[in-house]
């Protein structure tokens, strides 16, 4: 089994680790992806140290982040590094990072994934490329587990912080990547790491990989959607304002860039969602960076009016299992509307709960995102927005109100 801490005595992510863990033995490829410096290589040595220690198997370990795996470009080298050091009578652990960077990598991981003894564990950095090849070649036969920057829990952790109105501040501003725990939360030094990272997966991952010319383009798009998180925008509207800044690019350009940045997970796109038809619209998305550091670092920091945006963000990107958490009350979000409501009211898809936090103003969603998803007591969030625990009290009843009546609204007009 995959432990929870290292020999260093190193935090790990374990639930991460569970799910790798989990698929092993089931004849499936495990592709962990997600964006660049997310810890993806970091959860592969950990697998292969781990898995080293036993006798019985044998670790082949690739990574194309390193300059000494440079000779291997195509899925031929790849064979020959693989047949070179396999050994039969053990279980072999083949462990890729970075796999998109192999010219027709697909072809080589499809054939090592029949053998009796061997497992395949393999990391990527574009979705595109990795949905299409390995959907294509070998079907439904593997398990992509998408790693995230780091949660405020894990942050903590990292960090060796106590939870706290500091550590929450920190949290919205440095965002979660890894690697800021060797570097510091100096703002200055943070920020020119952070701007380091998303340059560098601008250039491998959106701009080589896309064969991009307009890159002056690109890094106007990128800031664009820094600056417009959380706002409903759509390819024409970016289209507009590019060229009343001077630069002309059509709609159609706008939205093969957008893509390009969801492909190596820089955002995300969250597509508008009718709440009373359940139907998503095809137009008129949300974008929120993969890592709100990130964003905060492209955008120069933070402003006024952004934290709402940035926690809207940090829910955004959380799985949908988080709308219910419970907090102090022992009751989750979803619970407390139907256990205070005289009426059995039935949301039948938690993900309703998006839309509904959505019909409040910023202070009380803000009351809400605190109590139920930070885990914050009413005294706790007074302090947070320097108001009174009374005065929480009361918001948080009202907003409470206010969606339980848009739920109930919304489900007599679908009976």
């Amino acid at each position: 089994m995959l432990s929870n801490i290292n020999d260093m005595g190193i935090i790990v992510r374990q639930h991460y680790l569970s799910k790798v863990e989990k698929y092993l033995g089931k004849d499936m490829i495990i592709v962990l992806t997600g964006q660049r410096r997310v810890g993806k290589s970091y959860m592969l040595k950990m697998i292969r140290d781990i898995k080293a220690k036993d006798k019985n198997n044998n670790v082949i370990y690739v990574d194309k982040e390193k300059k000494g795996f440079d000779h291997i470009k195509t899925y031929q080298d790849l064979n020959a590094y693989i047949d070179a050091h396999y050994q039969t009578g053990k279980m072999n652990y083949i462990l890729i990072g970075e796999v998109q960077e192999i010219e027709y990598f697909e072809r080589s991981v499809r054939s090592y994934r029949t053998e009796p003894d061997a497992e395949v564990i393999v990391t990527g950095s574009n979705a595109k490329m990795l949905s299409k090849e390995l959907s294509t070649i070998i079907g439904g036969r593997y398990k992509e587990i998408h790693v995230q920057s780091l949660s405020y829990k894990e942050f903590l952790q990292f960090h060796n912080f106590q939870d706290g109105d500091d550590a929450l501040a920190k949290y919205i501003q440095f965002g979660g990547l890894p690697g800021l725990v060797k570097m510091g939360l100096n703002e200055d030094d943070a920020m020119e790491y952070q701007k380091d990272v998303l340059n560098t997966v601008l250039l491998k991952d959106v701009i080589s990989r896309n064969n991009i010319r307009n890159v002056p383009f690109m890094e106007k798009l990128t800031s664009f959607i820094a600056d417009n998180i959380g706002k409903i925008i759509s390819a024409s509207s970016i289209s507009k304002f590019m060229k009343s800044q001077g630069t002309s690019v059509s709609p159609d350009t706008v939205i093969d860039y957008t893509q390009y940045l969801e492909d190596a997970y820089i955002i995300n796109r969250v597509n508008r969602y009718d709440i009373h038809g359940k139907r998503i619209f095809e137009s008129n998305d949300k974008f929120y960076f993969e890592d709100h550091g990130l964003r905060n670092a492209q955008a120069e920091g933070t402003r006024e009016g952004d934290i709402e945006k940035i926690i809207e963000a940090i829910d955004a990107m959380k799985p949908c299992e988080s709308l219910c958490v419970e907090n102090d009350t022992g009751l989750s979000l979803d619970e407390k509307l139907v256990s205070e409501s005289s009426e059995n009211l039935d949301i039948e898809n938690k993900i309703l709960l998006k839309e509904l936090l959505g019909c409040l103003d910023g202070r009380l969603r803000k009351i809400l995102f605190f109590r139920y998803f930070m885990d914050k007591t009413q005294s706790e969030i007074a302090k947070i927005l320097s108001i009174s625990q009374v005065q929480v009290s009361r918001l948080e009843k009202r907003a409470l109100e206010i969606m339980k009546s848009k739920c109930k609204t919304s489900i007599n007009k679908n009976s």
